[in-house]
């Protein structure tokens, strides 16, 4: 065993050198756990907030000397409440200190890696169930290019199968980027924005990045509360055209941005049960005694995905239709899906099993073979993906992998919100099936008298 010893001289009166040697190693052990449990996260080894913060502010003050920018990212697990729920808070922990493993993977040497929370510090809204990391890429020529390369390689480790024990965990994780000096060149203000950023990749369908400010400017203001309303807003509909023969062949239901409510589409998400449903009572209402076809695609909300009385209610809502020539297709999103796969195969089976389509929605691209591991008729981009086909070569080679296969597999292909006529293009040239979004005309209002 080694041990430490302090050894202190002392000169007598008659200058004889008198030497004291003590035994200091438990003085020292209790002083290294007390600096760990200060400094730094017990479950995961990561520094903890404070530290995080502090190192983060001394690379600011790197980057500033040096002329050069900081990247700040924000990580939250989707949904990681549900794997403590599910198979215990051992198994929890296990899984954190793996996700913590592999961020550090994914991360230089010289980047910073900090536990936000644990599992006792949520204050925040629902959403902040699982837990939150603070990444920080230093001294670096373009925050943005390097938080972007650096946010695809943290979703591909990240969604990779966790095996623990024989419970096999899979997770996404939602980013949010802030960037100095851009941003803002104070540290805990850009924490606080990469968090904002959160927020709106929550709002998006999750498993995905968003930076602040510039992906919507709505960040630059407090955003609502994540908190659903108190009754289902109004349903909207919003075009999905055919790449074929630019024909409007389908329409997405949603919720209609209420008053003061940020106005990006790829926000106004059906929410609550209550806004599936309200949805399948606006299509009865509007039809009447129409013989017209319709096609209608809507979301299943993720509160929804776990209810055992889902398909009862939705036999309930279907039953309304009778003698309609209407088609439905409800998507799952993928996040959703990949908590649960077995769900998701359940679920797909008994909505074609009633005539219904079958979709996986807000895919990333992350793993190809969800798409060979469900049953399904279609799939939707999601808004991140539909970006990249757009952005760079290899983005795009991602995005037309992911069309090719969907196509060899037998399904169609739904673009992301779409905001360009560029991008409207560009997604055509690589056989994206049904476009939807500004490019592909404004949503239709059924309360408009028009």
């Amino acid at each position: 065993e080694q041990r430490s010893y302090e050894i202190r001289l002392h000169t007598s009166p008659d200058n004889e050198v008198i030497a004291v040697m003590r035994d200091i190693t438990e003085r020292l052990a209790a002083q290294s756990d007390l600096n760990r449990l200060t400094y730094s996260d017990q479950l995961t080894g990561l520094v903890n907030r404070p530290v995080g913060l502090v190192q983060l502010q001394q690379s600011l003050e790197a980057s500033k000397r040096k002329a050069l920018q900081t990247a700040v990212m924000c990580l939250n697990v989707d949904f990681f409440q549900r794997v403590n729920e599910r198979h215990g808070h051992r198994v929890g922990d296990e899984v954190l200190v793996e996700l913590a493993r592999r961020i550090r993977q994914v991360l230089r040497g010289s980047d910073i890696l900090a536990r936000l929370m644990d599992s006792g510090e949520h204050n925040r809204d629902d959403w902040m169930g699982g837990d939150e990391f603070l990444l920080v890429l230093p001294e670096v020529k373009s925050a943005r290019q390097d938080a972007r390369g650096c946010s695809v390689r943290l979703h591909d480790r990240l969604q990779q199968p966790i095996q623990v024990g024989d419970k096999t965990i899979q997770l996404t994780a939602s980013i949010g980027i802030a960037c100095y000096p851009d941003d803002s060149e104070d540290a805990e203000q850009l924490i606080e924005e990469a968090v904002q950023a959160i927020e709106l990749a929550k709002r998006r369908g999750r498993n995905q990045d968003c930076f602040y400010g510039s992906d919507s400017d709505v960040l630059a203001t407090p955003l609502p509360a994540l908190d659903a309303p108190a009754g289902p807003r109004p349903i909207c509909a919003r075009p999905l055209v055919s790449t074929a023969d630019e024909r409007v062949v389908a329409h997405r239901l949603h919720p209609c941005a209420t008053p003061g409510e940020p106005s990006d589409p790829a926000m106004q998400r059906i929410a609550t049960g209550s806004e599936f449903f309200s949805a399948f009572a606006t299509v009865t209402r509007l039809t009447g005694n129409s013989t017209q076809a319709f096609h209608f695609t809507l979301e299943l909300p993720d509160e929804l995905f776990e209810s055992p009385i889902l398909l009862t209610q939705l036999d309930n809502a279907l039953g309304t239709l009778k003698g309609k020539s209407i088609k439905i297709d409800i998507g799952i999103s993928e996040t959703s899906a990949m908590s649960n796969p077995e769900r998701a195969r359940n679920l797909f089976d008994a909505f074609q099993e009633r005539g219904l389509g079958a979709g996986l929605w807000a895919y990333s691209g992350s793993s190809l073979r969800v798409l060979t591991d469900l049953n399904m008729t279609l799939i939707e981009l999601s808004d991140t993906l539909t970006r990249s086909a757009s952005d760079d070569p290899g983005s795009e080679r991602l995005v037309a992998t992911v069309i090719h296969l969907a196509h060899h597999l037998g399904l169609h292909v739904v673009s992301g919100h779409v905001d360009s006529e560029a991008l409207r293009e560009r997604l055509m040239a690589l056989n994206c099936d049904l476009i939807q979004g500004d490019a592909s005309g404004p949503d239709i209002h059924f309360d408009d008298p028009k």
